[in-house]
């Protein structure tokens, strides 16, 4: 466990990184990656504190478009999942109107 004095001075470079992290206007910086920063263990944030500032601009573009793509699979998944679901409402609409029995 890292003293007092060394934490403080660990957190420091840290929001120095932050502060001077220069990503498009576009990319904010999440509150959840901040405290994700603020919960690795000491070990972690001393690898973190000594990025330089182009090393941290890049680790925050791929954490940023890293969510992007998880948030874009989740709608698509989402849109699959209500066409499919009108498909079957289809399908299902034909069976009655030919008497074929729905199987479940």
């Amino acid at each position: 466990m890292e003293t007092p004095k060394r934490k403080r001075v660990l957190n420091a470079a840290l929001k120095a990184l932050l502060a001077s992290a220069q990503t498009s206007a576009a990319i904010k910086i999440p509150a959840t990656f901040i405290s994700e920063l603020a919960s690795l263990s000491d070990d972690k944030q001393k690898v973190l504190a000594e990025l330089t500032p182009e090393q941290f601009n890049e680790l925050l573009t791929q954490s940023y478009l890293a969510a992007l793509n998880a948030a874009s699979a989740a709608s698509d998944a989402k849109q699959i999942k209500a066409l499919l679901k009108e498909l079957l409402d289809k399908v299902n609409v034909i069976k009655d109107k030919l008497g074929v029995c729905p199987s479940n």
